[in-house]
């Protein structure tokens, strides 16, 4: 005769206890693993009826237009410099070649590493005119889309998944030492 098999049950209390702990397990490695998305745009700018000046943490510069509002994360400039617009703003960005700033409107992805700028996004097409140093524009609307570089005094819209290219100077005012754009 065979022996009886004795079956090994496990308290419910253990199953339960054991599926907690590997989802928590899971939780802490997908919260260390993908450390970029967190606090993505958790700071945010609002201008109401009037132009609003501001220094990010990271010593960027910005001059944000009427009705316009910018979001950023909280802990800016210490691995990604990554801002989100509405509306228009001039930025003189803090030169750090090691984080690259990145603002995006509309879609529109406006690449630097330190140099000033304007961005209106305050309708479908984004305009950006570039006062000095070097960016780089790409419209992310339009799949496998191409950079364009532009140099100073140069201007680019991005209207229907295109970048045209405006040549014109853009103009500035200058008040004690500090760019201002010019008002419309």
């Amino acid at each position: 005769e065979t022996a009886p098999v004795q079956k090994r049950i496990v308290p419910l209390w253990a199953r339960v206890a054991a599926s907690v702990a590997i989802l928590i397990g899971l939780g802490v490695l997908a919260y260390n693993y993908f450390p970029e998305q967190q606090n993505i745009y958790t700071q945010t700018l609002q201008a109401g009826n009037e132009n609003l000046y501001a220094v990010l943490d990271d010593g960027t510069q910005v001059w944000l237009g009427k009705n316009s509002q910018l979001a950023y994360n909280k802990n800016f400039g210490e691995k990604n410099r990554k801002i989100r617009l509405t509306g228009e703003a001039f930025f003189d960005v803090a030169h750090r070649p090691e984080v690259p700033l990145t603002v995006t409107a509309n879609q529109v992805d406006v690449t630097v590493k330190g140099t000033a700028f304007n961005v209106n996004a305050s309708r479908p097409d984004v305009e950006v005119a570039l006062v000095r140093g070097l960016v780089a524009v790409k419209d992310t609307r339009q799949k496998n889309a191409e950079e364009l570089l532009l140099h100073p005094n140069q201007k680019v819209i991005a209207s229907n998944g295109k970048l045209v290219l405006n040549e014109h100077n853009y103009q500035i005012t200058q008040a004690n030492d500090t760019i201002v754009p010019e008002t419309r």
